[in-house]
């Protein structure tokens, strides 16, 4: 029976290949969403944020998961205990686990990156929307008084 740090290395180095599925599903609905931001699809919008809500979800619960791994082998749970539980990985395995780790830093950089454009779209579509309103009422307004 392997041991409990084994065990969690292992649980470890799972939820590296299991997030790296995730976020390559969650990668292309981010991309999509700013093009619905500006097509004005607010129905394929709530779609594509509800398919994006299940991933976010799992990838946060993974990344927990991942923390307590380190945590419980005695290393912090940050990019330096990363890399000292990945320089202690046998050689056999190790070339591999390195490579997927950074495959997957790579793809929550990106979604990082896709998500914070569009954030500042969403932002500028909300205060161009607050303009249009505000713009339509007072409008509305003055041709009220005119009459």
């Amino acid at each position: 029976m392997a041991s409990t740090a084994t065990q969690h290395i292992q649980r470890f180095l799972r939820t590296i290949s299991s997030d790296i599925k995730q976020y390559n599903q969650l990668l292309p609905l981010i991309i999509a969403q700013r093009g619905l931001y500006l097509q004005f699809d607010a129905p394929a919008l709530q779609t594509n944020i509800r398919k994006q809500l299940p991933i976010i979800e799992q990838v946060k619960r993974t990344a927990i998961e991942r923390s307590q791994c380190l945590t419980n082998i005695g290393v912090t749970a940050d990019d330096a205990g990363t890399k000292k539980l990945l320089n202690a990985l046998p050689p056999s395995i190790a070339p591999q686990a390195r490579k997927q780790w950074m495959i997957l830093k790579d793809l929550i950089t990106q979604c990082q990156q896709y998500n914070a454009e569009n954030g500042q779209t969403s932002a500028s579509f909300h205060e161009m929307l607050n303009q249009l309103n505000q713009s339509e009422n007072h409008t509305y307004h003055e041709q009220i008084s005119q009459s």
